[in-house]
């Protein structure tokens, strides 16, 4: 299988990620504050995860790119390859990542609800490994198919390229 230069974003897309992690971590900063009880610390971590997701969904809407793929050169543009993401688009993008949020928030929400012990137990495990999973998923995806689409690509009809002089418009 040849894969188009475009295309060969591997690399770029994992120090993109670790750049936007630091972006994301600065952001986090915002919701440090001074947590007493469980429910604040829910309410926290509920902040942050949407932050990271609102970020996430406003710059590839907005730009193509995270602050990271700017960093990289590299782009999400619509499948067709013809111009950029819908707003769809990019919130499909991270619509597995908001189901996970989602569910493991409403999880702990009930736990403290009902004021049980909310550390280890079978379903506090299998939210944990439901995105490991699902990370695998996304990298065996892109590693298997001639342009390099993660799963979520393949649910938005999007795909990532080198930022080269490619203009798609809106």
């Amino acid at each position: 299988m040849s894969i188009a230069p475009q295309y060969r974003t591997g690399t770029d897309r994992f120090f993109a990620g670790i750049l936007d992690g630091m972006v994301l971590r600065l952001l986090s900063v915002l919701t440090n504050f001074q947590i007493e009880t469980e429910w604040e610390s829910l309410f926290a971590g509920i902040l942050e995860s949407f932050l990271a997701i609102g970020y996430s969904v406003f710059f590839h809407y907005k730009f193509g790119q995270t602050l990271g793929k700017m960093a990289m050169k590299v782009k999400v543009i619509d499948a067709s390859e013809t111009k950029g993401i819908t707003f769809r688009q990019s919130f499909l993008r991270e619509s597995v990542w908001i189901f996970f949020t989602v569910l493991a928030y409403s999880y702990l929400a009930i736990r403290i609800a009902t004021n049980s012990d909310y550390l280890a137990d079978e379903t506090q495990i299998l939210l944990a490994l439901l995105p490991v999973a699902w990370f695998i998923l996304e990298i065996v995806s892109m590693l298997t198919n001639d342009r390099r689409r993660a799963v979520h690509d393949m649910i938005a009809g999007t795909v990532v390229v080198k930022h080269y002089p490619i203009r798609v418009g809106r």
